[in-house]
């Protein structure tokens, strides 16, 4: 078995009065996204924000603005968008369910990608070819992984097929939310 070990001392690439939640690396290895806190306080980590970096720490730019806790910062496959989830609607208003949200990893206003899905989103990642995300969906007494494309044409929409149309989205797979099978 090859071991492995570093060149180089580790350097810190965050620094400040701040709490670095979670993150996620760019697949080109170029850019970081992470989840700050706006200070190490434990009663502060509710108001996380996704931010972006460059691997190296610098450029940090931040990309939401609400006070809102936000998780699961994921870029996109071509490293322009990000998907997270957070437990608001489309204004940052709490006690919701959790949705999924979009924004340009370059900033701007991050948009709910599923307003009127009826079930709490626990974990959302894109496909490898960026068409489409996939999602665990809490069902009440179980979950289920489900798989939606976004839209041709209107990034940000995601269409879900065979159930009524709401605000542009239709369920591909019909979703059984009843305890019986048929036989």
């Amino acid at each position: 078995m090859e071991r492995f070990c570093f060149q180089q001392a580790e350097h810190r690439i965050t620094d400040g009065n701040y709490s670095v939640m979670g993150y996620e690396v760019s697949r080109d290895g170029r850019k970081i996204a992470f989840h700050r806190a706006p200070t190490p306080l434990l009663e502060d980590m509710d108001q996380s924000e996704v931010w972006v970096m460059d691997s190296g720490g610098g450029a940090a730019r931040q990309i939401t603005r609400n006070k809102v806790a936000e998780s699961g910062a994921r870029f996109s496959p071509d490293g322009s968008q990000i998907l997270f989830t957070s437990q608001a609607d489309q204004k940052f208003e709490t006690y919701y369910n959790s949705k999924v949200f979009l924004a340009s990893a370059n900033g701007g206003e991050a948009r709910v990608l599923m307003p009127d899905l009826p079930y709490e989103i626990e974990r959302a990642v894109w496909s490898k070819d960026g068409k489409s995300i996939f999602f665990l969906a809490n069902m009440g007494v179980h979950a289920e992984l489900l798989r939606s494309a976004l839209r041709a044409g209107n990034r940000g929409s995601l269409l879900m097929g065979n159930m009524p149309s709401h605000n542009g989205i239709r369920l591909r797979r019909r979703i059984n939310t009843s305890s019986r099978r048929r036989k």
